[in-house]
């Protein structure tokens, strides 16, 4: 009787049942609907975050599911209860795993405390899922550690924070391929820096300053000024090695994430322990027996100090050039040969001189160089890193002739500083990679990179098709009634460049130029003489030509960043181009203002590294081959520049004017840059899988290129087309050099479909870039698309985009 009554009093019953196993009754609802789903799966509508897979059980009929999709909804009171009556065997890892892919770094920690078991498949998920809080509490107090899926689900989800974190914390295995391969999707490749090795001294120093430049080195010193003591680290584009000048102080190294294992196959502990020698092989252990081998060498024999995070000289008097080198995991055999062979060779200052024939540029590296030590000397030379764009151009030995070449630029003020120079050997790849793909060693401290200069005047190399003259005409009489509008120098620029591909057409059409060559007159003479709104003025902070409103302007990016050296040649490129055609037919007008006119060539394609007033080819990064358009400010990824094509035409604009006022120098600085600039763009702007694996390449085009990143993105819009037609535009002959049908048969796929884009349909500006991009492999269906615009872009006219189409050689 006692018991019945129980039964048949829901308070007591509810009273009781709560201090024994089974189930609550307010939980009852979820198991009927529970039951409901494995009866009728399609009749419920069930939210994606509570799929088999999210909850990390096998299937809907798993008996966790209740659980584990409380732990998905941190439905944190349900989870408790669920724990007091759920049998242990169903409580398991999967259970941990499962919070950790939904990132309740509460319940992570509630599991970890109640003793719930882990596995590394929960550090993969928050890996995966991109919950770095819940990573970092795994990674301390769980030790099941994680697996090569961590690395890959959080490089293909784009974690890069996570990534990082991996990488420096807990890299179990190495970075795979698939892990880079994803790490570049959808949008972005980036390379981040992680503190493996830091040098300094035992007295820590307390100031710093650049002490000396060039076009390819630096030298940054550190200095304590209590005890006189210096270090200078000697910074060298492509070197594989850290060199750093010691004077009368203790060299000292220490680590931030890694634990030093061997030295010289000694083994080393928290206890210090003494080590002597000339050369160290320091072994530094990641995790879970995975190593990092260093090469660490110094001038003569020193005695350290070193335990499992630092290494210390003892010597405080201690002077001379230490270097270093990471041996990369998985190189070939002899890269560990090589480094030590050639360690003793530092480069400590650099020169960069342009040459050039009729069909030949010739761009030559050469270094400085001292020696560490005189110990095997005779087999020692300079070893450094080449970039696939210098493999790809580099000059052997055994063919070096510079006899018919004259040289036009030279960084250094003596004419061969290092006249000592040993000529370049090429050995290959060892294991090294930029964002850049791989890089090769080359011995030698003297570089010939020969570039052939592809034939290119004012006029396409291909005839106008006779079909195409009449509605040429037609379209060329309209547009010539256009009148530039803009205020500004990047604007007026595409409008006035614009304007002079018009005369062109008109003369190979044998109209009359007289008009418009009147107006080109006309609207160039204000910017010559300073009379327009936003006139240009001579900046002498930082020796440039900028317009009044970017370098005064309230706003720091008015004018694009003009008065912050940003973009200037994609604003000026233009004015010049403008300025090459005036030249071409009315010479005695341009040398009327040639003064403000070479200023404006001096601020991009400056050819003399000895004019005070501004400086080398401003835009031009010797070392990457091409420009860079950001301006003097920090940015996130260095340096960047995402219209390479507008880069190109500055410096088409440049050599086609120093061709139209015979000015020899002039000409041939603009063809090698616009040289160097198009094999730039054929290697890195137009993507391989060679360079960046496929899945980054398979964008076709990338958006910006920077110092430590790629990215398919502009800095205007999100679309493909902004990213791929900024880096075509403006089509004009030059285009013809760096745009191949070959390139375009796999790239215009991608521009076709964005162009039946339901949402948010594609501008009619892009559209007349994208039909010119496809005049390359179908110029008559171009045509067809073209005659449907009724607008064009500011840079561009209908008359450009029908010649444009009418001398495709597909026409």
């Amino acid at each position: 009787m006692a018991s019945l009554q129980v039964l048949v009093n829901a308070y007591l019953l509810c009273t009781i049942t709560a201090y024994q196993d089974g189930i609550f009754v307010e939980l009852l609802p979820q198991y009927a609907a529970w039951k409901q789903l494995l009866l009728r799966p399609s009749s419920l509508s069930m939210p994606a975050t509570l799929q088999p897979a999210d909850l990390v059980i096998s299937s809907l009929a798993d008996k966790r599911y209740i659980l584990h999709a409380a732990v998905a909804r941190h439905d944190v009171s349900c989870v408790e209860r669920l724990l007091l009556c759920y049998r242990r065997d169903l409580i398991t890892s999967d259970l941990m795993a499962c919070a950790a892919r939904h990132g309740h770094f509460d319940l992570v920690q509630r599991f970890h405390l109640r003793g719930i078991p882990c596995s590394s498949k929960a550090m993969d998920l928050a890996a995966t899922y991109g919950h770095l809080q819940v990573l970092t509490f795994l990674h301390v107090h769980a030790g099941e550690g994680c697996s090569d899926r961590a690395m890959v689900g959080a490089a293909e989800a784009g974690h890069l924070a996570i990534v990082q974190f991996l990488h420096t914390a807990r890299p179990e295995q190495p970075t795979s391929f698939r892990a880079m391969d994803y790490a570049a999707q959808p949008s972005k490749i980036e390379e981040y820096f992680s503190a493996d090795l830091t040098f300094g001294t035992v007295v820590p120093s307390i100031s710093r300053e650049v002490v000396a430049f060039d076009p390819l080195t630096v030298h940054l010193q550190y200095r304590n000024e209590s005890n006189g003591t210096t270090f200078t680290v000697l910074l060298a584009r492509g070197s594989p090695y850290v060199s750093i000048n010691y004077t009368l102080s203790a060299p000292m190294i220490t680590t931030t994430y890694f634990n030093i294992l061997w030295c010289n196959n000694a083994s080393i502990s928290k206890t210090p322990t003494t080590v002597a020698g000339s050369t160290f092989t320091v072994v530094t252990q990641i995790e879970h027996q995975k190593t990092q081998e260093w090469l660490i060498f110094f001038p003569t024999n020193v005695t350290v100090s070193i335990n499992s995070t630092s290494f210390a000289v003892q010597d405080e008097t201690f002077s001379g050039i230490v270097r270093a080198a990471i041996v990369p995991r998985n190189s070939p055999d002899g890269t560990a040969a090589h480094l030590r062979q050639h360690a003793s060779i530092v480069p400590v200052a650099s020169a960069v001189s342009l040459s050039s024939n009729v069909t030949t540029g010739i761009m030559e590296f050469t270094w400085k160089t001292v020696a560490t030590t005189t110990d095997s000397i005779a087999a020692a030379s300079l070893l450094m890193l080449a970039h696939p764009h210098h493999v790809d151009s580099l000059v052997p030995s055994a063919t070096r002739n510079r006899s018919s070449t004259t040289t036009v630029m030279h960084s250094s003020s003596s004419g061969d500083p290092f006249a000592s120079s040993t000529p370049s050997i090429l050995l290959g790849p060892f294991g090294h990679r930029t964002i850049k793909g791989n890089m090769s060693f080359v011995l030698g401290n003297s570089w010939l990179l020969a570039d052939t200069f592809q034939e290119v005047g004012f006029n396409s190399r291909h005839p106008i098709a006779a079909d195409a003259i009449a509605p040429l005409l037609v379209a060329l009489k309209n547009d010539s009634n256009f009148t530039p509008q803009a205020l500004d120098p990047y604007f007026f620029g595409k409008e006035i460049a614009r304007q002079a591909r018009l005369v062109l057409i008109a003369d190979e059409l044998n109209q009359g130029t007289t008009k418009l060559l009147d107006q080109l007159e006309d609207w160039l003479l204000p910017w010559f003489v300073g009379k327009n709104f936003d006139f240009f003025v001579y900046d002498t902070v930082w020796g440039g030509v900028c317009s009044v409103k970017g370098l005064r302007g309230v706003f720091w990016m008015t004018d694009f960043g003009n008065g912050w050296y940003n973009d200037h040649h994609f604003h000026y490129g233009y004015f010049i181009y403008a300025a090459a055609v005036v030249a071409k037919y009315r010479p005695d007008f341009v040398l009327r203002h040639r003064a403000a006119l070479m200023s404006i060539v001096r601020d991009i394609a400056n050819n003399s590294p000895h004019d005070p007033y501004f400086p080398l080819a401003r835009h031009m990064s010797w070392f990457d081959g091409h420009s860079f358009a950001s301006g003097v400010y920090v940015l996130d990824g260095g340096k960047s520049q995402e219209s390479v094509s507008e880069a190109i035409n500055a410096y088409y604009g440049v050599y086609l004017l120093g061709q139209a006022l015979s000015m020899p120098a002039v000409e041939h600085m603009g063809r090698h840059l616009m040289t160097l600039e198009m094999r730039a763009a054929t290697t890195y702007w137009q993507t391989t899988d060679a360079i960046y694996g496929s899945v980054y390449a398979q964008n076709q085009m990338t958006g910006q290129i920077g110092s430590t990143k790629v990215t398919y993105a502009t800095w205007f819009g999100p679309e493909v087309e902004h990213m791929h037609l900024i880096n075509l535009m403006p089509f004009t002959p030059v285009t013809e050099l760096f745009v191949s049908a070959a390139f375009v048969t796999r790239e215009y796929p991608i521009l076709a479909k964005a162009l039946h884009r339901p949402a948010a349909p594609m501008d009619e500006i892009w559209k007349g870039y994208t039909y010119l991009d496809h005049a390359i492999v179908d110029a008559k269906a171009a045509w067809a698309e073209v005659a449907t615009l009724k607008s064009f872009d500011d840079g561009n006219s209908r008359a450009n985009s029908l010649y444009w189409i009418a001398t495709r050689p597909t026409n």
